[in-house]
Formats: structure tokens, C-alpha cells, sequence
């Protein structure tokens, strides 16, 4: 008779799984990751917000430089003002006489040929008012009447020139500090602008400064 051999066998059956040592790590590793991916993150807004304010900041002092140029390149005669100690408002008076197409010519006048003083325009600082005896940061540009020195009674702001229609927001606004000097250089007669302008960042303000100089073309001798 046959009989049975049975064979018993026994596997060994392994469980695999995370130990509390190596969750703490994966854990560990993945907020390691994260911080640093929100980190560079942050830098990146921050370095953005800098770079806008600092692109503000520039465009303002740089356009407000250029648009008094433009003006006082075309005057017969400039003048410098300090109103609160400093030379922070410029007088530019422009040629009275133009030809048919609107450029400035000069006219017979007492026995000779010059331009002849016209229209008196000053750039300064104000607030939204543009009254020329208050502070702000608006660039502004006035007339003034009469032949008297400027005062808030005799300069009228120029709304349309200085402010965005229908708004008490200025054109050119976020400008700190302005000064004018004049020299006499190579037989010509200059006007230096400095214009510092600020932009509201993040961390802190960022300010830039444009400087430009131009000579008087129409210039009364």
C-alpha cells in the first residue's frame, strides 16, 4: 500500500511599509521643497514689484524733464524761482510773434529784427489745487499774468496741460523734487532741470533722478 508523503512547506511572507523614521523625512524633504519653491517665489514678486517701481519712478523724473524742455527750448527768456528756499519753479517767457504754421519768428521792434517777449508760463510742484504757494507732487504748469514776480494770486494753473481730464490725478505725478539752474555756455544761455521722482515699492520707496539742459533758441540778447 502506497502511503502519503506529505511535505509541509512554510513561506516566509515579508510586510513592507514606512517606518516612522522615514515618513518624518519624506515629510521633511517635501516641506524643504516647498519653502524653497515659495521662497524663489517671493524673491520673483519682489524683484518684479522693484523693477515696476523703479520703471514708474523713471518714466516720471524722465518725461517731466522732457516736457519742460520742450517749452523752455523755445523761450525768449527764462527765470529761476525759489519758493521754499530752493530753485524749484522755472519762468519760461515765450516769443509773442509766429508765422503762419505757428513757429516763433521774430518781428521788427525798435529798429531791429528780436524776438519779443510773449506769454509767461512757470513749471512747479503742487498738490491737486496747482496753487503755486502749496506743496505736493504734481508736476504743474501755470501762466502768469501781469509783469510782477509769480504769487499764488497771479499764477493760473493749467489744468488741461497738468492733470488727466475730468480727474485731480496729475499727468505726472510722484515727482519729489525739481530744480532749475542757468549758465552761460559757449555763447549760448542753458537751463538745467533735475527732476527726482518716487515710486512706492514693497520694502521701501524707489527713487531716480533724470537730468536734462537745453538752450534757449529764441533767446531775447
Amino acid at each position: 500500500m502506497d502511503g502519503w508523503n506529505v511535505r509541509h512547506s512554510s513561506q516566509s511572507i515579508s510586510s513592507s511599509g514606512f517606518t516612522l523614521v522615514e515618513l518624518v523625512v519624506a515629510v521633511a524633504l517635501v516641506a524643504l521643497v516647498v519653502g524653497a519653491t515659495l521662497l524663489v517665489f517671493w524673491s520673483g514678486i519682489t524683484l518684479w514689484d522693484r523693477h515696476q517701481a523703479e520703471s514708474t519712478a523713471l518714466w516720471n523724473s524722465t518725461e517731466a524733464v522732457r516736457r519742460i524742455m520742450a517749452d523752455a527750448r523755445e523761450a525768449a527768456r527764462c527765470a529761476v524761482w525759489a519758493r521754499s528756499g530752493l530753485s524749484d519753479a522755472l519762468e519760461v517767457i515765450l516769443p509773442a510773434d509766429t508765422d503762419a504754421n505757428g513757429n516763433y519768428v521774430p518781428a521788427w521792434y525798435q529798429g531791429k529784427l528780436i524776438y519779443r517777449e510773449g506769454q509767461r508760463l512757470i513749471f512747479y510742484l503742487s498738490d491737486a489745487t496747482g496753487a503755486y504757494d502749496a506743496s505736493g507732487q504734481i508736476l504743474w504748469r501755470g501762466t502768469i499774468s501781469g509783469a510782477s514776480n509769480p504769487t499764488r494770486s497771479n499764477v493760473a494753473p493749467d489744468t488741461q496741460w497738468s492733470l488727466y481730464y475730468n480727474t485731480r490725478q496729475g499727468q505726472l505725478s510722484g515727482i519729489e523734487s525739481v530744480t532749475f539752474a542757468t549758465q552761460d555756455k559757449d555763447g549760448l544761455y542753458w537751463v538745467v532741470i533735475t527732476a527726482t521722482a518716487v515710486a512706492q515699492q514693497a520694502e521701501r520707496p524707489c527713487r531716480m533722478e533724470a537730468r536734462g539742459s537745453v538752450y534757449l533758441q529764441n533767446r531775447i540778447a
